[in-house]
């Protein structure tokens, strides 16, 4: 039986050592000059700077390529736009948002391939992929990219095929992933 195609971004399941993950979120914000809507699932990278309290760390919704942070667990209440039904949801383009993000490369998250993996995969890196969010639901549509070839640096370490019925080898199986590049573990600023 052929795999779904529902790309839903990513969503965390554990940690890399195997404690117990906890949902350990942490509240950032999106500026109202970021031109990009978000969605939940979407991954996402620091911008180099803090809201306007002083306290929040923006981010944006990351490319193919861009050092990583986390992935966006939910949205804080709209209250400015409330006749967007849908506020809870997602992020409009050009509005100021605050979420909270799974941060850190010690979480495992799972992702939809966007292309065939093998199970020899496992172990190599591959790039996000950046889709269409889901303006009804507000779930991302970003997926994982093809491997990179062996020894290369990618944004995203493939660990196993997701264990779950329905899910097998191939395109848009469902992969545990964790970060592999990841903007608190490299020593310049962003």
């Amino acid at each position: 039986m052929a795999n779904v195609n529902s790309p839903f971004g990513a969503v965390p399941v554990g940690t890399t050592d195997g404690s117990d993950y906890h949902a350990k979120l942490r509240e950032v914000e999106f500026l109202d000059t970021d031109s990009v809507p978000a969605f939940l699932n979407d991954w996402v990278k620091l911008t180099g700077t803090t809201g306007v309290d002083g306290f929040t760390p923006v981010v944006a919704q990351a490319a193919a390529g861009d050092k990583l942070i986390g992935s966006i667990v939910e949205f804080l209440p709209d209250f400015d736009n409330e006749s967007f039904i849908n506020a809870g949801n997602n992020r409009l383009a050009s509005t100021a948002r605050k979420a909270r993000i799974c941060w850190g490369s010690d979480v495992l998250y799972v992702s939809q391939s966007s292309t065939t993996l093998v199970a020899a995969d496992a172990g190599q890196n591959a790039d996000i992929v950046v889709g269409t969010g889901d303006t009804i639901t507000g779930v991302s549509g970003g997926e994982i990219g093809a491997v990179i070839a062996a020894g290369a640096t990618g944004q995203l370490r493939l660990h196993n095929v997701r264990n779950i019925v329905g899910n097998e080898i191939g395109v848009d199986a469902q992969w545990v992933v964790s970060i592999n590049e990841n903007q608190d573990d490299h020593g310049t600023g962003v």
